[in-house]
């Protein structure tokens, strides 16, 4: 299998569209867990179902959109590919 087909199995299909673009781009994100923002204290302050910390982006967190975008990140949800291209480059 690919590394693609590989990822593909772990996240959601409404996700497939993004992942690919972020695959063929070579960019690396943990797609076997959520993506999780931590504090200070290493405790988790919020989270979302996957995030690219290179990029600073998270996509579908749940709730504590605030938490992310104090952090910096950028939020996105399923089907925001034109945005992503645009973060991406």
């Amino acid at each position: 299998a690919s590394i693609l087909e590989t990822i593909l199995e772990y996240v959601a299909p409404e996700y497939a569209d993004m992942v690919e673009i972020l695959v063929n781009k070579g960019i690396e994100f943990d797609y076997e867990n959520e993506f999780c923002l931590k504090g200070p204290s290493g405790e988790i302050i919020a989270d979302a179902d996957l995030g690219i910390e290179s990029l600073k982006v998270v996509i579908n967190p749940h709730g504590e959109e605030h938490k992310f975008e104090e952090a910096g990140y950028t939020i996105l949800h399923e089907g925001d590919i034109e945005k992503l291209k645009s973060i991406i480059g």
